[in-house]
């Protein structure tokens, strides 16, 4: 568990498109970014769908 939760942390992601990465393993190329992508999309669709559910 802790593995996964070290590779596929913000910062070790982060520093795969810099050709620094933190381990050896993990997501390489454009998978960070995609990742990130879905997290954030994911963030944003629950937040309006609370918003909308909230707001009177």
């Amino acid at each position: 568990m802790r593995t996964a939760l070290f590779e596929y942390s913000v910062p070790n992601q982060l520093s795969v498109f810099y050709s620094n990465s933190l381990g050896t393993s993990g997501p390489s190329g454009w998978d960070p970014l995609w990742i990130m992508t879905g997290l954030t999309a994911a963030a944003l669709g629950g937040a309006f769908v609370l918003l909308g559910k909230r707001d009177v």
